[in-house]
């Protein structure tokens, strides 16, 4: 999800979206499949990628199963 499609996604009411990890880094991986509000913090404090200098994770909307 690009960073534009995002600012439309987050203006939805209740939004959620999660951190698809590349395993790239640790903190990248903290972040896999963890679900908040668009617009808040994963637990790396990144809103989006990227995380680190070899990030290629992605965002999409969260699905819970």
């Amino acid at each position: 999800m690009c960073q534009r499609a995002l600012g439309e996604y987050e203006y939805a009411k209740g939004a959620k979206i999660q951190w698809d990890s590349a395993g790239c880094c640790d903190k990248c991986d903290k972040n896999d499949g963890e679900g908040i509000e668009a617009g808040k913090t994963f637990s790396s404090g990144h809103q989006f990628p990227p995380a680190c200098d070899y990030c290629i994770c992605d965002i999409m909307p969260f699905m819970e199963f």
